[in-house]
């Protein structure tokens, strides 16, 4: 089965909302960080979590859940992390450090999205890429 990865950016110095990715979130201490660890945990279909970050109040949070060997927290460099940041350049990124055949991009600000929704948008996915691949080798 093709390696499945989920990549969630959350950088350091919110420009709107001070401290929005690690501030306490409906009850949850470790706040949009802490949540969608959590929700990606409980998917199916997600082999790697890769929190990119340059945060290191991120790092501490994600660091209660590295028991779990799907979650890799990795230094995101400060040159990436800039509101400045040209967006081709961090996709550019994002395969330097995974070796995943497949990778999702998501982010913390989109706490109602849940496991359900993850694995369900994957299925979906790998079944049309599938149709794809089969049409295209003919």
């Amino acid at each position: 089965m093709d390696k499945i990865a989920f990549f969630l950016p959350a950088r350091k110095g919110s420009e709107r909302v001070k401290n929005k990715n690690t501030r306490s979130f409906a009850g949850i201490e470790g706040g949009l960080v802490e949540n969608k660890i959590r929700q990606l945990l409980s998917t199916k279909h997600v082999d790697e979590i890769i929190l990119s970050t340059n945060d290191e109040v991120c790092m501490e949070v994600a660091q209660k859940f590295t028991l779990d060997s799907r979650l890799r927290i990795v230094a995101r460099p400060d040159n990436l992390c800039l509101s400045s940041t040209n967006l081709q350049d961090l996709i550019c990124y994002v395969p330097t450090i995974t070796d995943a055949d497949h990778i999702l991009w998501g982010h913390v600000t989109t706490p109602l999205a849940g496991a359900n929704e993850y694995d369900k948008g994957i299925e979906l996915y790998l079944s049309n890429f599938m149709k794809v691949m089969i049409h295209w080798l003919g």
